[in-house]
């Protein structure tokens, strides 16, 4: 069964409910890199 259009129908379901928040996650990361420099 091919996961193309599956995929492609759930990312566009996401989106359309106002996706999913990453902002944590790109903070943690942020803070990880100013850290490790």
């Amino acid at each position: 069964m091919p996961w193309g259009p599956i995929l492609t129908a759930r990312a566009v379901w996401t989106n359309l409910c106002g996706g999913i928040d990453v902002t944590a996650e790109i903070e943690a990361s942020l803070s990880e890199e100013k850290i490790a420099a």
